[in-house]
């Protein structure tokens, strides 16, 4: 989806459109912290039921959507895929991706869980827990790839978000 999202852009505004789709993708997230207020209310299976539905809801929206892909004049060989792959400067990025996400994500989604259980939360609790968790980032996201990073640039942009990452994960045990 975000490829062809983004392919409604201008290629000056990748980070933009990134930017876009990110809130989008967290805010349906930070939505769906109603599933443990759903699970408190009917069962722990409910949730999965609904997101089910939705999900089908979404399918359908997306036969409506047009497809503004440009199609590439010379095709792709596996060679050329291979030797983008291999890039040092899009591998140093996905490895330095890949520990921001693994450091967010065992924090908020395993770390934060099961202390919250242990101390009692239920599971209402625990979606209001995920939306606070969720929106922030989600409006982060937004925030950062329309207003800040065109302001004071993409690298200080992901040095100030990286900083955060680690000062918040360090901080989160205490």
């Amino acid at each position: 989806f975000a490829v062809l999202y983004s392919s409604y852009f201008r290629d000056d505004e990748t980070g933009k459109a990134m930017s876009h789709i990110t809130f989008c993708l967290g805010l349906g997230q930070a939505v769906s912290s109603i599933g443990g207020w759903i699970a408190d209310k009917y069962n722990r299976t409910m949730p999965f039921y609904v997101s089910a539905a939705i999900s089908v809801l979404g399918l359908a929206s997306m036969m409506f959507i047009p497809d503004n892909t440009r199609k590439s004049e010379t095709p792709r060989s596996f060679r050329s895929l291979l030797s983008i792959a291999t890039h040092r400067r899009l591998l140093t990025v996905s490895i330095i991706t890949a520990l921001s996400q693994a450091a967010v994500f065992v924090t908020t989604q395993s770390f934060l869980n099961i202390y919250a259980k242990n101390i009692g939360a239920s599971d209402t609790d625990l979606g209001i827990l995920w939306f606070i968790i969720n929106g922030c980032q989600t409006l982060a996201m937004l925030l950062t790839g329309t207003i800040i990073a065109p302001r004071i640039g993409y690298k200080a942009s992901v040095g100030i978000a990286y900083s955060s990452i680690m000062c918040a994960t360090f901080i989160t045990p205490y």
